[in-house]
C-alpha cells in the first residue's frame, strides 16, 4: 500500500513539473501563422481532386477569392468571367467540332476543373482548402 500511495505522489509530481493539463492533451500544440502573411493576397495555382465546375459558387461563397481563370478537364484554360460563361464557351467549342452529343452532356452534367488560378489571401485559401478536395 505504501508504494502505491509513493507512486501516485510521483506521478502528480509529473504533471506540476511538466505542466501537463490533462493527459492526451493538446493544450499547447498550435499551429502559428504569421498575421502579415494571412492577409497579403497572392496568385495561387490550384490543382483538384474532384471538383465540377456546378460546385464553384457554393465552395467560394463568403470567400473572397477573385478566379482569374479555369482549366477544365480535356480542355485549355479559359478566362474566368462567370461559370455560365465557361459553359457556354466550352458547349461551342464542342459544336464546332461536331462533337453535339458531348455538348449536351456538358450543359446537362457540367464538367470538371482540372485547375484554376485565383487571386487571394492565405486566410481564405485555408478556408477553401476544408470545402474542397485540393491535390
Amino acid at each position: 500500500m505504501k508504494k502505491l500511495l509513493t507512486l501516485i505522489f510521483y506521478f502528480n509530481l509529473l504533471f506540476f513539473f511538466f505542466d501537463i493539463k490533462d493527459l492526451n492533451s493538446t493544450d499547447d500544440i498550435a499551429l502559428i501563422y504569421d498575421n502579415d502573411e494571412l492577409c497579403d493576397q497572392k496568385y495561387y495555382n490550384i490543382s483538384f481532386y474532384d471538383f465540377y465546375l456546378n460546385e464553384l459558387n457554393d465552395s467560394f461563397k463568403d470567400l473572397d477569392i477573385e478566379i482569374i481563370s479555369i482549366t477544365p478537364e480535356d480542355y485549355e484554360k479559359m478566362e474566368y468571367i462567370s461559370v455560365d460563361n465557361i459553359i457556354e464557351r466550352v458547349k461551342n467549342d464542342l459544336i464546332k467540332e461536331g462533337k453535339v452529343e458531348q455538348a449536351i452532356n456538358v450543359y446537362q452534367n457540367n464538367f470538371r476543373i482540372k485547375s484554376m488560378v485565383v487571386l487571394s489571401t492565405k486566410k481564405d485559401m485555408l478556408e477553401l482548402e476544408k470545402r474542397v478536395k485540393i491535390i
